[in-house]
């Protein structure tokens, strides 16, 4: 006799499957490391996943700031008055299976006279690869590759969006996990495998949630704002510097709400859900950087049990489906705009017209069907 299947197992089993992998650079192995002139306690995941981003912190009696490196990625950041330093380093999305090397060195404050001398050390961190989903987008031909003459205005904004995301500022003013964005569910995963029109095209560089247009989208951790303004596939944007190297940005906004230059605190509006720049309907595109890498948000946020559901759904299809590898980006899709737009330095409201776009399919592995109601970029 054969027995129904339990939905709730089901999700259940999914989660302690998938779950450890998402969560694993959240939960740190500490180490206490005797150093002259002061032991240094050192906490560092052991295991983490590719297109994530880990934290580490030192503590020690007067620690002035700590320097570390991994992989490609250096920081330095400042102790607080408890002589805890943290930082998040990245791990760039498809970096193979490695057990990779983090090196780092403490200077300790003055007070500490002639032992005042820096302290070194080394840690293994084992980076295992995850599996992302594919989804399949139909558009119009015109959101696949944009118009000759648009390139420059394309090329342009490429160049201030990468400096923005690249932000380095010296005071960090985050903490884990990040305030959520918006109340709305998660409709689409960073990582994913982009198939545009029968074409790859790059990975899915964020995180899609549903949002009804014109609500608030709201700031994840204090912040000032580096960028804004309206791109050809970013629409209206803010971008936020939160310190330490660790960047967010908002897209697809109908209108911008927070200046250039304006300091924000965690959960303040920096704008309004839209469907500008290159997106199939109202939705916010939260993407997060991280010493200019592009990661996943998702393994930074305060989640919903909602939200851990759905990426075990989500992830446990992928794992089931052969794997995908990112592809260089070769074109784009968006609306044809014939120059480009200023960058938002006043904070006027911005036009909330997106009338005149085509809709769109959309098929994701494990998410169910999606469309125009629920826009994705």
């Amino acid at each position: 006799m054969r027995h129904p299947i339990n939905i709730f197992s089901l999700v259940l089993v999914c989660c302690i499957l998938v779950l450890p992998l998402m969560a694993a650079a959240a939960e740190p192995q500490s180490r206490r490391v005797e150093v002259y002139p002061s032991p240094v306690t050192v906490s560092v995941p052991e295991t983490v996943g590719d297109g994530t981003a880990f934290p580490c912190s030192f503590k020690a009696s007067g620690l002035a700031s700590v320097t570390v490196t991994f992989l490609k990625s250096s920081i330095t950041a400042p102790a607080d008055k408890n002589g805890e330093a943290v930082v998040l380093l990245p791990v760039p999305l498809d970096q193979p299976d490695t057990d990779a090397p983090l090196t780092w060195k403490a200077s300790f404050t003055a007070a500490l006279g002639a032992y005042a001398m820096p302290a070194s050390g080394t840690a293994t961190v084992k980076i295992r690869e995850r599996s992302y989903p594919v989804q399949k987008l139909t558009v119009a031909p015109k959101y696949v590759t944009p118009d000759p003459e648009l390139q420059e205005r394309i090329e342009q904004e490429r160049k201030l969006m990468g400096a923005a995301l690249n932000t380095r500022s010296g005071t960090r003013h985050w903490s884990l996990p990040m305030a959520r964005p918006v109340p709305g569910r998660i409709t689409s995963l960073y990582g994913l495998r982009r198939v545009l029109n029968g074409q790859p095209r790059s990975a899915h560089k964020g995180l899609d949630f549903r949002g009804a247009e014109g609500s608030p989208i709201t700031a994840i951790a204090d912040g000032t704002v580096v960028l804004a303004g309206d791109f050809y596939y970013a629409g209206k944007f803010v971008v936020l510097d939160h310190g330490l190297g660790v960047v967010s940005i908002s897209m697809h906004m109908s209108e911008v709400i927070a200046r250039q230059g304006q300091a924000v605190k965690t959960g303040e509006t920096i704008g309004l859900v839209g469907s500008t720049g290159r997106s199939t309907g109202p939705h916010l595109h939260l993407g997060v950087s991280v010493l200019g890498q592009s990661i996943d948000a998702l393994t930074l946020l305060r989640l919903t049990e909602e939200d851990k559901a759905v990426y075990a759904a989500m992830m446990q299809s992928a794992s089931e489906a052969p794997p995908q590898k990112t592809v260089k980006k070769t074109g784009g899709s968006a609306k044809k705009k014939s120059a480009p737009a200023p960058i938002k330095k006043s904070g006027k409201k911005a036009d909330q017209k997106t009338a005149g776009k085509p809709a769109a399919r959309s098929t994701q592995t494990g998410t169910g069907s999606t469309g125009p109601k629920q826009g994705t970029q």
